[in-house]
């Protein structure tokens, strides 16, 4: 008897509120659009738990609403079941300020309290969150075929690099440069001599030298060539150094090895 007091109690409330074509609990004044509008200082509403939306209900109907406590998020149905949270937790975004919103964490490296973002340092009880850290950090995406890619937060790369001798391009150098003197040295000269021998007749008997008649029918002269004999002796071997001094450049100093950059903070979902 009590519970069918209480349903005709509820239906009379009901249909009190009805008659402004909308239902209002804790307030009498209904907004025209609103078919239900619930209104406290002090409490919230408190949809239906179930443990998993995707395999708890069946035959769910579009618009239908309910919190999944293993995702810890709303979902809605329509057609499939849909997170109403944005984003989930651990979710990672750039931020424009360095004071990030409630239920979010600079991704300082710190540990943080789920709860209270405020609480953050060390890992303890209540915090339970780490962060990674990005501070100075640029991004590259996930790649199982990249060795260096193939593990979520792993990191490298420099800031700034020095070419080794293999980096460099090929180039070339333009050398300038002088001999030095070897010192002072002579060459002697070897001419162990050398003789003709002339062969002839007297012309008129007279006396033992040879002439030429005036008849032109007096001796003929005959000499024999002979080589000159004449040898150029070595002075000995020696050398010259040389020395080369090309034209240097640079300074040797590291480059810079970053892209032209922004400065936002990365902040991550609680």
């Amino acid at each position: 008897m009590e519970k069918y007091l209480t349903i005709i109690l509820l239906l009379g409330v009901l249909a009190g509120y009805g008659q402004q074509d909308g239902v209002g609990i804790g307030t009498s004044n209904v907004d025209a659009s609103a078919i239900l509008e619930v209104s406290a200082t002090n409490k919230g509403v408190l949809l239906p738990r179930v443990n998993d939306v995707t395999s708890d209900i069946a035959s769910p109907k579009d618009g239908l609403i309910a919190y999944d406590i293993r995702t810890q998020q709303l979902h809605i149905f329509a057609g499939s079941w849909t997170p109403l949270s944005p984003m989930p937790q651990g979710a990672i975004i750039m931020w424009t300020g360095i004071t990030p919103p409630e239920g979010w964490a600079l991704c300082d490296g710190r540990y943080y309290n789920p709860l209270d973002n405020t609480d953050a340092g060390t890992i303890s009880s209540s915090r339970t969150v780490q962060t990674p850290d990005l501070r100075g950090r640029f991004i590259v995406g996930y790649d199982e075929r990249v060795a260096d890619y193939d593990t979520t937060g792993r990191t490298g790369g420099l800031e700034e690099v020095s070419l080794s001798i293999n980096e460099m391009p090929a180039h070339s150098h333009n050398v300038s440069g002088t001999t030095s003197t070897a010192g002072s040295h002579t060459h002697t000269v070897n001419d162990p001599g050398h003789t003709h021998r002339i062969r002839g007749y007297k012309a008129d008997g007279s006396d033992d030298k040879l002439k030429r008649g005036n008849s032109k029918n007096g001796a003929d002269l005959e000499s024999k060539s002979s080589t000159t004999g004449i040898s150029i002796r070595s002075a000995g071997n020696h050398s010259h150094s040389f020395n080369v001094t090309s034209g240097s450049s640079g300074g040797g100093d590291a480059h810079e090895n970053r892209p032209p950059y922004y400065t936002l903070a990365y902040i991550m979902k609680l």
